[in-house]
């Protein structure tokens, strides 16, 4: 586990890097760093060990399938964790954005059903 969890720091860091790096010509580099943490996000572990432990040894390559099973899992863990930490500082904006926006939405649904303002 303590190897996965540097290795998905490492993998973490240089995605996020990546994604910071301004400019048009790190433009493809930022797509495929975004796609990464997007997709790694919305994929839940489970299904990720499966496909890494399962998948990958059924294709027979001669690199890939003669791994441990610890291999394999670590390979999940980082996949998985370092898309997270790499969308780290987007991932704690994100509420406190929305936060800002709830009690304006509130008062506009207690209008809209026809509840009064509290009284001040």
């Amino acid at each position: 586990m303590v190897v996965a969890e540097a290795l998905a720091l490492v993998v973490a860091l240089a995605i996020a890097v990546v994604r910071s790096l301004p400019g048009p010509v790190p433009a493809p580099l930022r797509l495929v760093a975004l796609v990464y943490t997007d997709v790694f996000r919305a994929v839940p572990l489970i299904l990720v060990i499966f496909i890494v432990g399962l998948g990958v040894p059924g294709l027979q390559l001669a690199l890939f399938s003669e791994q441990s099973v610890f291999t394999y899992g670590v390979v999940a863990l980082v996949l998985v964790y370092s898309a997270y930490v790499a969308a780290g500082p987007d991932l704690h904006r994100a509420p406190s954005r929305a936060h800002r926006q709830v009690p304006a939405a509130g008062d506009q649904a207690g209008r809209a059903a026809d509840f009064a303002a509290p009284a001040p």
